[in-house]
């Protein structure tokens, strides 16, 4: 199978690939910045909806999660 590069340079620049970068770079800095508690960015989320929902089984928890999440996504 032979490859166009001149195909591959094109995507490059595509906007799914700077996002992916961009995502990937604002994350790093959170993280930094979350070093000092010993947690991710990738958790705060999940540590935020827990708190909202307060003591209770994780579906309550999950459910939370989820409906914070999904309609942000769904517009993308």
């Amino acid at each position: 199978m032979s490859i166009d590069k001149g195909l591959l340079m094109q995507c490059r620049g595509c906007m799914c690939t700077i996002l992916r970068k961009t995502t990937r770079a604002v994350t790093q800095v959170f993280d930094e910045a979350f070093r000092p508690t010993g947690i991710k960015a990738t958790q705060f989320p999940v540590l935020v909806a827990t708190a909202l929902v307060g003591p209770r089984s994780p579906l309550p928890v999950l459910r939370r999660f989820w409906a914070w999440t999904t309609p942000r996504s769904r517009g993308i």
